[in-house]
């Protein structure tokens, strides 16, 4: 980037990150750090699908795929169910190749934890072995730096986006093949949301574990484009946003998203400083070798 531009962003108004041009630039950075979760298949002969959102951590040596604990919980329900016959299990990696655009779980025994039933909506998946290898391959992705989820203090924050997958933006196409068979491709689409965090009251109280709420605001540049519907976005990461002195955008690791309400596009909001002692006792216990 320039000099020029970087004097440019020093001079923009308040409220650039809440607009939709600011928010498409600045996903591309962003995306790096998130992944879905596909799960899709046949419960009483009718095909279902979820995508579910998360982002990259890296505690020591191991890779994290963070997410809500019901995220977490859900996807234990679908994999322990007799019923329910799984037919695509990938990691959304954006491997930009026709025909690759995820990773499989090689391992549906997953190394797993939700902390919803202790009150705090936090989950956690350690990826492992074959699926680890080929996501650090991926030039794509990358796991959250340290100094991101770390150094929240380090930089004026101007604003917020939330990250994820609704539901809604998700499409599905499907063929059918001389033989009958159906082959569907599902094609999950990001969203980076501006969103304005709320001063903490007595409802954000969860089980002893404070949560923090916050609202999704519209674009300020295209008012038109409505957001009633971020089912799917559960797990994603808030992060904030600001300008250095140089003019560069610097990002943080606020929390994670827990809750939605459609009424009033109030969402609530796993704080990082919840997040981290419980994902370091974690893998201390899961791998004391590589926490070491």
């Amino acid at each position: 980037m320039s000099e020029d531009i970087y004097e440019k962003m020093k001079t923009l108004p308040s409220t650039w990150w809440q607009n939709a041009s600011s928010a498409t630039a600045l996903v591309e950075w962003f995306k790096f750090h998130v992944i879905g979760l596909l799960m899709a298949g046949t419960l009483a002969n009718e095909w279902q699908y979820d995508v579910f959102s998360g982002f990259l951590l890296q505690q020591s040596t191991v890779l994290l795929w963070v997410t809500a604990g019901h995220v977490i919980d859900r996807v234990s329900e679908i994999l322990s169910s007799a019923d329910f016959k799984i037919t695509l299990f990938t990691w959304l990696d954006w491997y930009d190749k026709p025909g690759a655009e995820g990773v499989r779980v090689h391992n549906r025994d997953l190394l797993m934890k939700s902390w919803k039933s202790e009150g705090l909506d936090l989950g956690v998946v350690a990826i492992q072995g074959l699926d680890a290898g080929n996501i650090r391959a991926n030039e794509a992705v990358r796991p959250l730096d340290e100094r991101v989820w770390r150094t929240l203090r380090s930089t004026t924050i101007e604003g917020h986006y939330l990250i994820g997958f609704p539901s809604a933006w998700t499409e599905v196409t499907s063929r059918t093949e001389r033989n009958a068979t159906v082959r569907r491709r599902i094609k999950a689409d990001i969203a980076c949301l501006p969103v304005g965090v709320l001063p903490p009251d007595e409802s954000d109280q969860g089980h002893g574990r404070k949560l923090f709420p916050a609202k999704v605001l519209p674009y300020l540049d295209m008012p038109e484009f409505e957001v009633d519907d971020i089912g799917g976005m559960s797990g994603g990461p808030l992060l904030s946003v600001g300008r250095t002195d140089k003019g560069q955008v610097a990002y943080r690791l606020v929390g994670l998203e827990a809750t939605w309400r459609r009424s009033d596009s109030r969402i609530q909001v796993v704080p990082i400083a919840s997040i981290v002692p419980a994902l370091e006792t974690w893998v201390q216990q899961n791998f004391p070798e590589e926490a070491q």
